[in-house]
């Protein structure tokens, strides 16, 4: 059940960086949500790799 849990994790940890790296191919450039955070790409980079620390303790 844990192991599960933590592939359904990594899968929406990768389509969410996926849209926050390329959002012209899925067409939300221009979304509200989607436009302010990929001002942050910085800080959620950051956020992406904490979590990947904490994922493999």
């Amino acid at each position: 059940m844990l192991r599960l849990l933590g592939i359904l994790l990594t899968v929406l940890c990768a389509i969410g960086a996926a849209i926050l790296t390329w959002p012209q191919f899925f067409r939300l450039e221009r979304v509200f949500p989607v436009a302010q955070v990929i001002s942050f790409r910085g800080l959620i980079t950051l956020g992406f790799a904490a979590l990947l620390l904490l994922m493999r303790c």
